[in-house]
């Protein structure tokens, strides 16, 4: 099932958290860096932004992403538990690292694989960014890493 536009923030906030994945003991990747990361406030649209906490073992990952019905993250309006399983490749776009990930929660989206890339520079994560690829098919992964939206280590 592809993620629609319909769906767009949503489908940014299941891609950051996704591209985190391989930073749990995968081939290719630095070791020590399972744990839990988080977003900052993050403007999705005009009245409506969210944060997302993402926690990473072994090749599983489990998230929240908390949605708010104003740009500056006061009062939630909702909540999404994502969860599932993720693989890493090498790719040649910025240093990046192409990763597939295979969502099991929420129910709606089992089974949907995201196809995008990653980088870490520090504690900071950068993802791919969505104007170049909505990640729906290999064919359509970003070709650009984000330069605006991270996550940043919280605990490990």
């Amino acid at each position: 099932m592809a993620i629609t536009n319909s769906n767009a923030s949503l489908n940014r906030s299941f891609t950051l958290v996704l591209s985190l994945a391989c930073l749990v003991g995968v081939a290719g990747c630095a070791k020590g860096l399972s744990g839990t990361f988080k977003t900052g406030c993050i403007v999705d649209e005009p009245g409506a932004s969210s944060v997302t906490t993402a926690t990473f073992d072994d090749d599983k990952f489990s998230g929240v992403i908390t949605s708010y019905a104003n740009e500056t993250c006061a009062a939630p309006s909702i909540s999404t538990t994502i969860a599932g399983s993720f693989k890493e490749s090498a790719s040649s776009i910025d240093g990046a690292t192409n990763i597939d990930s295979t969502f099991t929660e929420p129910a709606d989206l089992a089974g949907t694989i995201v196809y995008d890339i990653y980088k870490l520079d520090g504690n900071s994560l950068f993802f791919g960014d969505s104007a170049t690829g909505d990640g729906t098919t290999p064919a359509l992964r970003p070709s650009r890493l984000e330069s605006s939206a991270s996550y940043s280590k919280v605990a490990d």
